[in-house]
């Protein structure tokens, strides 16, 4: 059976980004290497994965601060482990690997998917899991045990979100005859992408990839936006107090525009006029970007590897 192996990337306070493990990965700050991370407690060429007999090792780059395994530092090479946790540099790591388990065949299962397809980017989403023995209409509002029957090795399912860039806690679920629905929180850290999701999910020999289709969007406009409708009528308001009038001397378009304000009443009116247009404006740009739910349901967990 082959074994699926990842490194799970920390970006921040537990969220985590995954990374499918190759034959050698290298990680470090220069564009050279496989994974490349900014932080500045990471060498240019910093440290080496590698797999060799079915077996994960890594090895340190002669870094500057060094890297360790559940906090011991590898001065040569060290084999790598299941739920191992890797320090590179300050960068916190977690190897995962599908473990050996019982080839019991797996039962039909139905997985329900709560998400949300359009994300704000810096707002974290809720991505809810439920498994269970039968297809389900909608979405279960209410956990309906998928192991009523089922028990030992085989009943274990372990989901691994990969979802582009985007920050995943945690980074690894497993439901099991007494856990049979899962959160996992999603964090955009992009302005702007439309991409595929992924659900990798494993039991015994078998395992499967969900597509999750998504989209990121960004606030960034419509918060600019607002600061204009909140400092230009201000600016307009302290024109007026200076009292200014129309001079002959002007430009064409700058007495065009006087002209026009004058028309409108003054600057006092056109100040409230200019501030409640963006506002408008702000709130449609703000409105368009905000998260939208979409559910999945009914996706039977029965493929082959």
């Amino acid at each position: 059976m082959a074994v699926a192996k990842w490194l799970k990337l920390e970006k921040e306070s537990g969220f985590y980004e995954s990374f499918p493990l190759l034959p050698q990965m290298k990680i470090g700050r220069s564009t050279e290497n496989n994974i490349v991370v900014s932080d500045n407690s990471v060498s240019a060429h910093h440290a080496t994965i590698w797999t060799e007999d079915e077996k994960v090792f890594i090895r340190d780059e002669h870094s500057t601060n060094g890297t360790l395994v559940n906090g011991e530092p590898i001065t040569h090479v060290r084999e790598l482990h299941h739920m191992d946790i890797v320090h590179i540099g300050h960068l916190r790591t977690i190897f995962v690997m599908e473990e050996a388990a019982a080839t019991q065949p797996m039962f039909p299962l139905y997985l329900s998917l709560s998400y949300f397809h359009r994300m704000r980017e810096g707002e974290t989403c809720a991505l809810d899991i439920v498994l269970t023995h039968k297809p389900n209409e909608k979405f279960p509002e209410q956990s309906v045990s998928a192991f009523e029957s089922v028990s030992g090795p085989h009943a274990v399912i372990q989901i691994l979100p990969v979802f582009p860039g985007c920050a995943c806690s945690p980074p690894v679920i497993e439901l099991n005859k007494e856990t049979n629905t899962a959160r996992i929180w999603i964090t955009p850290l992009v302005p702007r992408l439309s991409a595929q999701g992924c659900l990798h999910i494993r039991q015994t020999s078998r395992q499967q990839e969900i597509q999750v289709p998504f989209a990121i969007r960004t606030a960034r406009p419509a918060f600019a936006l607002l600061q204009t409708a909140l400092w230009l009528p201000l600016f307009l308001v302290f024109m007026n107090l200076l009292n200014l009038r129309l001079r002959s001397d002007l430009s064409g378009a700058a007495m065009m525009i006087g002209q026009i304000i004058l028309a409108m009443g003054g600057l006092l009116p056109c100040a409230m006029l200019c501030g409640l247009i963006l506002l408008l404006l702000a709130t449609f740009c703000y409105l368009r970007t905000r998260p939208l739910s979409g559910i999945l349901c009914n996706r039977r967990l029965d493929k082959e590897a």
